[in-house]
């Protein structure tokens, strides 16, 4: 909804002195082409009314009732004209999240990866991934016969599933630990998110060095970025990225590990720019360290870019 910020209502009073003087009474702001609402000096709301006939009863335009809401007019008074209304924060995943907690019947642990662990397990700098519309989890293979057997969990998605399906929102890419990309001992440095507004849900995530594996399966512009925010927000040196690369499992789908070995000089360059830029005391950012200007054309000259049927392929029911 478009609203305009109408100029404030003025009034002439008579001082000491009999002389006049002007005072700001209110100021109106317009909802669209029907409906206002007026606010007096302090910016609290002093009245909604609506355009068409809005002095008889009954009218078809009347405007819902409108909560007390506070705007700054020395702030408007500096420029006249149409404003942006200000969004909420996005986070999808929690909705996602709150919605699979409310149809569990137990305590019941899951590891976030993708999207979803960067907006719930980097705290507020995670928000700009919010829109995400899923939620992918690992599934580790040491708990499998516990999960599958499980019934209440594989219930709890599917219902959430079909809740949320009309909003475009879904659990989805639940993988076990052998097809994603992964460090040996990933689950014992798995990070804890806090999971106190849940009731069965306790959440994790895989440690930050074993989440920028998980982002080289393919060759995607998002995922690069998605490495980008970890290292600038984790202190991930190059070499700790090497020892990583040795010590990942070799993936099941051969395609996806070639993708994996292709990406490992374009992260490792990545992350040797942030670590220089940060050493010498620069601001650490995509516009601040220098890029093969060709890195993405060495990337997708010898593989043409598409979403691979692996990363679709969930597990089974």
């Amino acid at each position: 909804m478009r609203c305009t910020i109408g100029r404030p209502m003025q009034s002439r009073e008579t001082g000491a002195g009999g002389k006049a003087r002007t005072s700001r009474q209110s100021t109106v702001i317009y909802f669209g082409s029907r409906k206002r609402a007026r606010f007096d000096a302090q910016g609290l709301l002093v009245s909604s009314e609506c355009f068409a006939g809005r002095s008889r009863a009954g009218c078809r335009w009347c405007s819902p009732p409108l909560e007390q809401v506070r705007f700054s007019n020395r702030r408007h008074a500096e420029r006249w004209g149409r404003r942006k209304v200000a969004a909420l924060p996005i986070n999808n995943p929690r909705h996602i999240l709150q919605t699979l907690d409310s149809y569990l019947e137990k305590e019941t642990r899951i590891v976030l990866f993708g999207r979803a662990a960067l907006t719930l397990g980097f705290g507020d700098f995670g928000r700009r991934f919010g829109t995400t519309q899923d939620v992918d989890a690992i599934l580790p293979t040491v708990e499998m016969a516990r999960i599958e057997s499980d019934t209440q969990f594989w219930e709890a998605i599917d219902n959430t599933n079909k809740r949320l399906e009309p909003s475009g929102l879904y659990v989805s890419h639940l993988f076990t630990d052998r097809q994603v990309a992964l460090t040996i001992d990933w689950l014992d440095k798995t990070v804890k998110i806090p999971s106190d507004e849940y009731q069965f849900l306790r959440l994790l995530r895989p440690s930050s060095l074993d989440l920028i594996l998980t982002k080289m399966m393919r060759n995607d512009r998002e995922d690069l970025g998605d490495i980008r925010f970890i290292l600038e927000q984790e202190n991930i040196s190059p070499s700790s990225l090497e020892s990583a690369f040795r010590s990942a499992r070799e993936l099941e789908v051969p395609e996806l590990q070639a993708i994996f070995l292709k990406m490992q000089p374009v992260v490792h360059d990545i992350a040797l720019a942030i670590d220089g830029n940060r050493s010498s005391g620069g601001i650490s950012g995509p516009s601040s360290y220098p890029l093969d200007p060709d890195w993405w054309s060495k990337l997708t000259n010898e593989m043409p870019q598409k979403r691979s049927l692996e990363k679709d392929r969930g597990l089974s029911l």
